[in-house]
């Protein structure tokens, strides 16, 4: 007689945990993915902002060198076109109290300046400081040339107007 066996393809009941444990995995790496994604979309945020103070920084300097090079001994300062006389004693210096974007109280810088529109082009003022220094000492009695202070301060934007950098000199010219 033939012994027959029988061989159960029957699946035995199966408790789940190969699934739960899929959906933890997947559940992880979905929060890493988007972690980096968070993380790498602050990174782009932060390049972009340090390349337009970059940007607004080139711009002040623009400017600061176009008003250094226009400050004379001769220049006259008439309180306007970005010239100005010495605030008087007390108050606030010219570059805080100046409106910025009034073309008649400063001076634009004159050039074009890449990735920046032209209403956003720098803008600079030069103040005589009021102060005349005669240097040099022969026995008390000031001998030298005498010379005289001037403050530029140039104001740059970036791309945006959210971006502003000034920047500012003191320049000593003998008169």
């Amino acid at each position: 007689m033939a012994h027959l066996t029988v061989i159960n393809f029957l699946p035995k009941r199966q408790s789940g945990a190969a699934l739960v444990m899929g959906m933890i995995i997947m559940v992880l790496l979905t929060l890493l993915g988007l972690t980096a994604m968070g993380t790498s979309l602050l990174e782009e945020r932060m390049a972009a902002n340090a390349r337009d103070r970059i940007r607004a920084f080139q711009a002040a300097e623009a400017a600061l060198r176009f008003c250094e090079s226009a400050v004379t001994p001769t220049t006259v300062f008439n309180n306007s076109n970005g010239l100005y006389q010495p605030a008087a004693a007390g108050t606030a210096p010219r570059w805080e109290t100046v409106d910025w974007k009034s073309d008649s109280a400063v001076q634009k810088y004159p050039g074009t300046l890449p990735l920046i529109e032209d209403v956003n082009n720098p803008r600079c003022i030069a103040e005589d400081l009021g102060v005349v220094v005669k240097e040099g000492l022969r026995m008390g009695v000031p001998t030298g040339p005498s010379y005289g202070y001037y403050r530029v301060t140039a104001r740059g934007l970036g791309a945006t107007d959210r971006t502003v950098v000034m920047l500012q000199t003191t320049l000593k010219l003998e008169k």
